[in-house]
């Protein structure tokens, strides 16, 4: 082992569990959430699970289940999901002073000190804390290196007896787990990779662990040989609580229907740079130019098809939100053509600079702080109300 202590919080069916926040006659009822244009299954509470819901399939192919067995069906609300998982995480850091957000759902905690000496104690009081203060049910993995801490993560939560927390730090427990443990949920393991182990009698994930690693390396590649690595307790994928910040920030959702109008488009792109504007501030980040896209559905062959992108540079780098949909609606305009069904529109900001290292014209610094001070009474009372409250007049309800 190499002394470094791991806690994986992984948030139980955190898209379920967020609509249960905000809809508690949710609760102990079969649900699923749908991706943006209600395409495919992207999160499944356990009652939904146990009807043999999978996750990733297109909706179409289990609606059949839905209907019958009374499930509820919710599409996807990503900006409710960014408000829980930013308290989430706030929640996390205000117990360790280390943490690694790796997903809107997950993140690493390194323990030292205090909390390393009894980590499972620590941990169980942390899930206890975050479920009063953020109401989402958490299962947590304790190992020495990430892969065997997904590894406990994943039998924390399939098996109600650990009350949602597994360490995995003492050789023999280790060895036990990775007996249970199928070889295709071993972090790290692909689809194909799997197949072809189980091929040659590799069925779980002592037996991976067991192979020689000379001959994983050569038949499977230096990943598969970092996760063997990874299972024996040596690190090949270290902690990292510093957050890189965004080189580009995409908002691209499907829709629903096509859209044709200019209307339409125009009032989903200002939603978009709107939802994007606020991570930018967030990052303390600035934006110096604007890409928009549109594009028709490639699979529709019996309509007429229109694909474009334009990248509009701004004079000064800005987190100004209608600033940026100004420039987002100049892009559109450019591009936009009548007659034609849109599956979707894309809004990428790029050139991001630091907000610290913004070099300001003399008669542009008074402006550019007072719209700093308007975006952040917006964002502040996002922050305490909740996104949408406030908007700009062409975003959507």
């Amino acid at each position: 082992m190499n002394g470094l202590i791991l806690a994986l919080c992984d948030c139980n069916n955190f898209f379920v569990s967020c609509e249960r926040l905000r809809d508690p006659s949710l609760s102990g009822k079969p649900v699923i959430v749908l991706s943006h244009n209600d395409g495919c299954v992207v999160a499944r509470s356990n009652e939904a699970k146990a009807l043999g819901i999978g996750m990733a399939v297109p909706y179409f192919t289990v609606r059949w289940i839905c209907e019958k067995n009374n499930v509820i069906v919710k599409s996807g609300d990503h900006r409710l999901y960014r408000k829980v998982s930013r308290h989430v995480m706030g929640t996390l850091a205000s117990m360790v002073p280390d943490v690694e957000v790796s997903s809107v759902d997950e993140a690493y905690l390194k323990l030292s000190g205090i909390h390393a000496e009894d980590p499972e104690g620590f941990c169980r009081t942390l899930r206890q804390r975050l479920q009063k203060e953020t109401g989402i049910p958490l299962s947590v993995g304790i190992a020495s290196t990430k892969t065997l801490a997904k590894a406990a993560g994943y039998f924390a939560k399939k098996e109600p007896g650990l009350k949602g927390v597994m360490s995995l730090l003492k050789e023999e427990s280790i060895r036990e787990a990775l007996q249970r443990l199928p070889v295709e949920e071993v972090w790290g393991i692909g689809k194909k990779t799997a197949q072809a182990l189980r091929e040659i009698g590799i069925d779980t994930a002592v037996e991976f662990r067991n192979m020689d690693a000379e001959k994983i390396l050569e038949r499977f590649g230096i990943l598969a040989w970092r996760t063997r690595r990874e299972l024996e307790g040596i690190c090949c994928y270290p902690f990292s609580s510093r957050k890189e910040r965004h080189k580009s920030i995409q908002v691209a959702p499907a829709f629903r229907e096509p859209v044709e109008s200019w209307e339409g488009l125009l009032s989903a792109a200002t939603d978009y740079v709107a939802d994007a504007a606020r991570t930018l501030r967030k990052e303390n980040l600035l934006c110096g130019a604007v890409q928009i896209s549109i594009e028709t559905n490639p699979y529709r062959k019996d309509l007429p098809q229109h694909n474009a992108t334009v990248t509009i540079r701004l004079r000064e780098a800005t987190d100004y939100t209608p600033g940026l949909v100004k420039a987002a609606e100049e892009g559109l305009r450019r591009i936009y053509r009548r007659g034609f069904a849109f599956r979707r529109v894309s809004v990428v900001l790029r050139e991001l600079t630091p907000a610290e290292r913004a070099q300001m014209s003399l008669f542009s610094g008074e402006e550019q702080s007072r719209k700093r001070r308007l975006m952040k009474a917006v964002d502040d009372v996002a922050d305490t109300v909740g996104d949408g409250v406030i908007r700009l007049a062409r975003e959507r309800m």
